[in-house]
């Protein structure tokens, strides 16, 4: 295969390799071969034919941006709206390629491939695709350029998108912890997927100026009136305490047994069923697992949803573990 042997007898390749002289076999190799091509022939069908076995750099270059179409010496290379793209993803623009084709081609550059090189870079990276696990917004902008250029938060690795928009590659919560401890006071929005807003009455280390953020809006009096109905009604556990359904609502026993319970599904992974009191003072019934009991919040994972979200526990009106409600 290698052309050492032929008929049962060594080559002149074979016996410079037998001799330990691999110069002089590869210097017998290069005269029975062609000699690399250093060109091609550009088509208007957005091809390029080479006319014989290119040059290694030259297919190298050449297949950033087109496809080979078959194999041997007369190979096709054809053109396309992916290919170009390929090779602008790669860091090539439409000058270094057009340059590039005009000085390996034995023919002009076809209009219809100067069409194409030039048409795919001016809509090339108008949109930009990039990953980012949370966000934090503030109206100050101060307060945010501010923050961007503060030492402390530098493990973020915060991007600015906007004047009153940053992202990071980290976590809401861990987001929001890193941002406590730079003395700033951010709010976790659960209802929007790894939001945090911005709010502080201490300054950035290394800075003067104190930023804050437009105050929250207290709740519509209408939600408020419903919440105190359902605080007031007989299930729900006085004072906002976790309940037990074996219990009195309200009492300490209950509040106790419903965090035993939680405790409990907590170390065995197990399903509870929970009445939770909605933003609208309705108490809905849901099946959930619970993940984490900390700072008056329990973290649930929803198996219906296979989503994870953290309920605050003065809204639990009661719980009970699942197991025992199938008995």
């Amino acid at each position: 295969m290698l052309g050492l042997i032929g008929s049962g007898a060594l080559s002149q390749i074979g016996a410079a390799i037998a001799a330990e002289q691999p110069d002089e076999a590869m210097g017998i190799l290069g005269e029975h071969l062609p000699a690399a091509l250093n060109h091609v022939l550009l088509q208007a069908d957005l091809t390029a034919v080479a006319p014989g076995y290119l040059a290694p750099d030259l297919t190298e270059k050449l297949l950033t941006m087109a496809d080979a179409e078959g194999q041997g010496p007369a190979t096709i290379y054809r053109f396309s709206t992916a290919s170009v793209r390929r090779a602008l993803d790669a860091g090539q623009d439409a000058q270094a390629m057009l340059e590039f084709l005009g000085l390996h081609s034995a023919t002009a550059i076809p209009q219809p491939l100067k069409y194409l090189i030039e048409d795919t870079a001016a809509r090339h990276a108008r949109l930009r695709v990039g990953s980012a696990a949370s966000f934090i917004q503030s109206d100050d902008e101060t307060a945010l350029l501010e923050l961007l250029n503060t030492p402390g938060a530098s493990g973020l690795g915060l991007v600015r998108l906007a004047p009153t928009v940053l992202v990071s590659h980290a976590a809401p919560r861990d987001t929001a912890h890193v941002l406590r401890s730079l003395g700033l006071s951010p709010s976790v929005e659960e209802s929007e997927a790894g939001g945090i807003r911005l709010r502080r009455t201490t300054a950035v280390p290394g800075s003067a100026r104190p930023v804050y953020s437009a105050p929250r809006t207290a709740p519509p009096e209408a939600d408020v009136d419903a919440q105190l109905a359902v605080l007031r009604s007989e299930r729900p556990a006085a004072g906002g305490a976790v309940g037990h359904p074996a219990a009195a609502p309200g009492s300490e026993e209950a509040t106790q047994l419903g965090l035993e319970t939680l405790q409990k599904a907590i170390r065995l992974k197990q399903r509870v069923v929970m009445n939770v009191v909605d933003s609208l003072g309705n108490a809905v019934r849901e099946t959930v697992v619970p993940v984490a009991v900390n700072g008056g919040r329990v973290r649930v994972f929803d198996p219906d949803k296979e989503t994870e979200r953290v309920l605050s526990i003065h809204r639990i009106i009661d719980v009970e573990a699942a197991e025992e409600l199938l008995q």
